[in-house]
C-alpha cells in the first residue's frame, strides 16, 4: 500500500497553484455591507415632498428606510423657528427624526442671545454651532450601525437662496462622511396646482408645524393662504438650489397618487446603486491585474 508521500511526491514545486485570490476581489466588492443612500426630496411647499417620502418608507419597509426631518429649514423670514427646537436627535416618530441645522435666514451666524447662552454651557474655544452646521448630527444618525442598511429619505424645501444653497452642501457632506449615495430629487408642479395643493387644510397644518413662530393649529392662520401664494405663485418663487451631482426631476402636476412618484424614485435609486457597484467591481479589478494573478503558475511553467 503506497504512502502518503507517493500520493503526494515533495519533489512538486511549492508554488505550483498560484495564491488564491481574496475574497472581497472574487465578488467585485468589499465583503462590508455598503451604506444605503441619502435620498434628498427638493421642491417648493405644498407639491407633495413629505407624502412622497412617507410613501418611500412604506414602500420600503422600516427595516430599510429612514425618514429624516429637517425643521429648521424654513422660508426666508421665518424667524424664531429654532426657539422649539433642540440640535439633538430626538425621536418624534418610530421612524421619524430631527436634526438642527442652525441655520439662519441671512447668514449662518447664529442670534447674539444665542451665542451668549451657548457660551455659557460650552467650554470649548470655537464656536459650538460648528458641530450642527456642518450636520454633525445628520452624519451620527446616518453613520449609527442600525442605520447603515437603511435609505436615508429627507425631504426639505431647499431655494436657490444662501441658506437653501447651504442645506443642500451639508446634506451633500453628510452623505460624503457616512459614506452613504447621495441621491437628490426634485418634484415639479405647475403654480396652479402647486398653489392648491398649497392652501388645502392639510397643508395649512403641515405648514404651520414647519413654522415654528405660527400659532397652533387652530384654525386657519392669519394672511397663511397670501403667504403661500406668494411663494407658490412666482411673485416671491426662486429656483431651487441645485446639488454637485445629477439627479431624478418629476413633474407631479398631473400626479394624484404620491406612491406614483415614490416607485419612480425606487426604480432611479435602483439604477444609482447598479451604477454604483458596477464601479466598485471595475476598481476592485484593477487593484490585483492578471498579470500579478497569475505570477505563480508562469514561475511554476519556466521551473517546469
Amino acid at each position: 500500500m503506497s504512502s502518503s508521500g507517493d500520493r503526494h511526491p515533495s519533489h512538486f514545486p511549492a508554488n505550483l497553484f498560484p495564491a488564491p485570490i481574496p475574497a472581497p476581489e472574487v465578488f467585485g466588492r468589499p465583503m462590508d455591507p455598503v451604506p444605503a443612500p441619502l435620498v434628498f426630496i427638493n421642491g417648493y411647499p405644498g407639491v407633495g415632498k413629505e407624502a412622497v417620502a412617507e410613501c418611500l418608507t412604506l414602500l420600503l419597509g422600516r427595516e430599510k428606510s429612514l425618514l429624516v426631518d429637517v425643521r429648521s429649514v424654513g422660508l426666508d423670514g421665518d424667524d424664531g423657528r429654532n426657539e422649539k427646537h433642540k440640535p439633538l436627535l430626538t425621536p418624534e416618530h418610530p421612524r421619524y427624526y430631527s436634526f438642527d441645522f442652525d441655520l439662519e435666514s441671512c447668514a449662518l451666524e447664529p442670534s447674539s442671545s444665542s451665542l451668549e447662552q451657548a457660551s455659557k454651557d460650552s467650554t470649548e474655544s470655537e464656536s459650538p454651532f460648528t458641530a450642527s452646521c456642518s450636520g454633525a448630527n445628520l452624519i451620527r444618525l446616518l453613520s449609527h450601525p442600525s442605520n447603515t442598511s437603511r435609505m436615508a429619505v429627507l425631504a426639505v424645501c431647499a431655494p436657490d437662496t444662501l441658506v437653501g444653497r447651504t442645506t443642500v452642501r451639508v446634506l451633500e457632506n453628510a452623505a460624503s462622511q457616512s459614506g452613504r449615495l447621495f441621491i437628490p430629487i426634485t418634484l415639479e408642479c405647475a403654480p396652479a396646482e402647486n398653489l392648491r395643493r398649497a392652501i388645502n387644510v392639510q397643508r395649512q397644518c403641515s405648514y404651520k408645524v414647519r413654522r415654528t413662530s405660527a400659532p397652533a393649529v387652530s384654525g386657519p392662520a392669519p394672511g397663511l393662504a397670501h403667504d403661500i401664494s406668494n411663494v407658490v405663485s412666482g411673485r416671491q418663487r426662486r429656483e431651487l438650489a441645485r446639488p454637485t451631482s445629477e439627479g431624478l426631476t418629476l413633474d407631479v402636476t398631473s400626479s394624484a397618487l404620491p406612491f406614483e412618484a415614490a416607485l419612480s424614485i425606487i426604480d432611479f435609486v435602483k439604477g444609482c446603486m447598479v451604477e454604483r457597484d458596477t464601479e466598485l467591481c471595475s476598481s476592485s479589478s484593477s487593484a490585483t491585474t492578471p498579470s500579478e494573478r497569475f505570477e505563480g503558475e508562469k514561475e511554476w511553467r519556466v521551473s517546469g
